[in-house]
C-alpha cells in the first residue's frame, strides 16, 4: 500500500501515561489477489483475526462482533468507525 496520510503525535492516554502515536492511514488495492485474504503477523501472547468489512456499516458490524464471547475491538478503531457512522446522519 501506499501512505496517504500521518497524523501529528497525538497521546493515547493524556495524564495517565506518555503513551503516544501517530495515526498512519495507508490505501490498499483491494483488486490485487495478495491484498484479499491479509494475515496478521502477532507476537506469540497476540490472538488477531484480519477481516475486512466495509467502510459503510463499520459500526454495526463491530458492535455486533463485541456482541459475541470472547471478541474485542480496539478502542481507536470502533471511535473511527462510530465517526463514520455519526458522518452518514
Amino acid at each position: 500500500g501506499e501512505v496517504e496520510r500521518i497524523t501529528p503525535l497525538c497521546f493515547s492516554d493524556p495524564g495517565l501515561s506518555q503513551a503516544n502515536m501517530k495515526l498512519v492511514v495507508v490505501g490498499v488495492d483491494m483488486t490485487r489477489p495478495e491484498n484479499l485474504h491479509p494475515i496478521a503477523e502477532q507476537e506469540d501472547s497476540e490472538c488477531i483475526t484480519s477481516q475486512i468489512i466495509p467502510l459503510k456499516g463499520l459500526y454495526a458490524e463491530l458492535t455486533a462482533m463485541q456482541a459475541q464471547a470472547g471478541v474485542e475491538v480496539d478502542a481507536r478503531l470502533l471511535h473511527l468507525a462510530l465517526g463514520l457512522d455519526m458522518g452518514s446522519l
